[in-house]
C-alpha cells in the first residue's frame, strides 16, 4: 500500500484552499486537524521566529477562555468526553459524528467543547515546532488502515531552502512515506488582487491603516 505526503509549497492566494478541500473528502485521504500547520516556516524562516511564542499566548487566552465557559471542576469531565479526539480533519470534525455522546451538553458546554479543541490544536502546532520529530510521527500514524494519502499545504513553505526540503524528505523517508511536492501557480495580477482582498477582509469595519 503506498502512503504518500503532499508537500505544499504555495504560493498562497493560488488555490492551495481548494485543493485541501477537495482532497480531503476524498477516500483514503486524512490531512488531520488542519490543511496549514506552519512548522517549518517557524523552524526556518526568520520572519515566523516568534510562531511559538505567539501559539503560548494564544493557549494561555484559549484556557482563560475555556475556564469562563464552564466550571473549573468541570474541565476534567470535559477532557474526558474528548480523549477521543484524534484531531480529525475539519470536514470530519466532531460536529458531523453522530456517534458522539452530546446529551444535556448546554450551550456554555458546546462552547467550551469547542474552545478545548482549538486548545488541543495549538498545543499540537506548538509541540511539533519545538519537538520536530512529533510532526513526522503524527503523520506517520495518520497513514493507517485505509489511509494512504495526507499532507501540509502551508504556502509560506515555499521560502524553505533547498537543504530544509531535503531533512523533510529523509525524515519521511525513514519512514517509508513518499513526498509529493506540489507548487500552485496563478496570474500574478489575479493573485495580487486576491491578496489584496484577503488582507481588506481581515481589518475591521472603519479601521484604516
Amino acid at each position: 500500500m503506498s502512503r504518500l505526503f503532499l508537500l505544499g509549497l504555495g504560493a498562497r492566494n493560488a488555490g492551495t484552499t481548494r485543493i485541501g478541500e477537495y482532497l480531503i473528502e476524498q477516500s483514503g485521504v486524512n490531512f488531520g486537524f488542519g490543511k496549514e500547520y506552519g512548522v517549518f516556516n517557524a523552524l526556518h524562516l526568520p520572519e515566523y521566529g516568534d510562531e511559538d511564542t505567539d501559539l503560548i499566548k494564544r493557549a494561555r487566552l484559549l484556557l482563560e477562555e475555556l475556564k469562563s465557559n464552564i466550571d473549573e471542576k468541570d474541565i476534567a469531565e470535559l477532557i474526558q468526553s474528548t480523549a477521543w479526539i484524534r484531531l480529525p480533519q475539519q470536514s470530519k470534525m466532531r460536529e458531523t459524528d453522530p456517534t458522539t455522546p452530546s446529551r444535556g451538553r448546554t450551550d456554555a458546554g458546546e462552547t467550551a467543547l469547542s474552545v478545548l479543541i482549538d486548545l488541543k490544536k495549538t498545543i499540537y502546532r506548538l509541540n511539533m515546532i519545538r519537538n520536530n520529530a512529533s510532526y513526522y510521527a503524527y503523520f506517520n500514524d495518520l497513514l493507517r488502515d485505509e489511509c494512504t494519502l495526507t499532507g501540509d499545504l502551508t504556502p509560506e513553505y515555499a521560502g524553505l531552502s533547498e537543504g530544509a526540503l531535503t531533512k523533510i524528505k529523509q525524515e519521511f523517508g525513514q519512514r517509508r512515506i513518499e513526498v509529493k511536492p506540489i507548487f500552485l501557480m496563478r496570474d500574478p495580477v489575479y493573485r495580487l488582487q486576491a491578496a489584496v482582498r484577503a488582507e481588506l477582509g481581515k481589518r475591521k469595519p472603519g479601521k484604516r491603516k
